[in-house]
Order: structure tokens, then sequence, then C-alpha cells
């Protein structure tokens, strides 16, 4: 029996800010908790017709190994909490999740999702991958 991961995070794999957030996670991953599924594979839709697309191109999902759905930023702090607790981006995520941050941190991300291929542009000189190559080393 193949074993459920702790958290399932679909991820835009076109966008070089998030496959360079995903390979940091990726190497944290050591015990396998976490599982990488890029939204942009070809495959996708027939692998994942429960997940809108469009939807997950708008917002960061998650799959708890219990069913649950995560979004956005809650997402992001799963993720690090699950592999690397003691980190100081985990604490930064934990910050976002208290309740007086959380609506304003909700906002700041989705402002960042919406225009996350300009700010990679910016950030990386690249604003999608090519070729599905998103290596910005």
């Amino acid at each position: 029996m193949e074993k459920v991961p702790q958290l399932s995070i679909f991820y835009d794999g076109q966008c070089p800010l998030c496959v360079k957030e995903m390979d940091s996670l990726r190497k944290l991953n050591t015990e396998g908790k976490l599982a990488f599924i890029d939204i942009e594979a070809e495959d996708f839709a027939q692998a994942y017709p429960h997940i809108d697309k469009k939807e997950a191109r708008t917002i960061l999902h998650g799959l708890l190994g219990d069913g649950q759905y995560l979004y956005g930023l809650d997402v992001g702090y799963e993720a690090w909490r699950t592999v690397a607790e003691k980190q100081f981006v985990t604490h930064i995520f934990a910050f976002s999740r208290l309740p007086i941050v959380k609506p304003i941190a909700n906002l700041i991300y989705r402002f960042f999702a919406k225009y996350r291929n300009n700010i990679s542009l910016l950030l990386t000189g690249k604003s999608r991958c090519d070729n599905g190559n998103c290596r910005i080393d």
C-alpha cells in the first residue's frame, strides 16, 4: 500500500519563485511527508479532476492526508511546519496566521499570487520557466 503524504501541494511549475520554494521544501522533505504536484503538468487535469486548474492558478492549493483542503498561506505554513518546524521561515508563516495578522497577510499573498510572474521577473530575471526549466540558481 502506498503511503499517503501528510500534505500534497498543487503549485505552478511555470513560476520561477514557486519552483524555487518547492525545491527548498523538497530538500527538507527527507521523510516523504510532502507531495509536489505541478498544476501545469500535461496530465494534471486527468490525474486531479477534482482540482480546478484555473482556481489553482489563482491561489495555492494543498490537500491534507485526511482529505481536508488548505489554501494560500495556510498551505505554505503547513508545508514548512511539516518539514522544517524550527526554521525561521516556518516562524514567519506562523506569524502570518495570527488572527490579527492573517487578513493582511492573505491580502498580500493574493497580490503576490496574481502578479507572481511579474514579481518573478523582477527578482529572478524570468517571468516564466523556459520549456519546463525553472533553474534560477
